[in-house]
């Protein structure tokens, strides 16, 4: 894998040992997106032409993820065809 890159296949993860709010690294890891991704989603907000970021909670200044949100966001995304 070369630097910089998505790995091919996601790590094998037991979803419901997760905690219910996730890290930035956690939600990274699960969704095969990366930490950068999910800053810029996050500073930019929503985007035309761009795939949204997952939904997010801030508590006490701190970014977090409900789990299952972005497990619907993972679900909802568009899928595109590769021609």
């Amino acid at each position: 894998m070369g630097r910089g890159k998505a790995p091919r296949e996601l790590p094998n993860i037991d979803f419901d040992s997760l905690p219910h709010l996730l890290n930035e690294f956690q939600c990274a890891l699960i969704t095969g997106i990366s930490v950068a991704f999910l800053r810029l989603s996050r500073s930019e907000g929503p985007r035309e032409g761009r795939t949204p970021g997952p939904p997010l909670v801030r508590i006490d200044g701190r970014i977090r993820y409900p789990k299952e949100d972005v497990a619907k966001w993972v679900r909802e995304l568009p899928r595109r065809v590769a021609v």
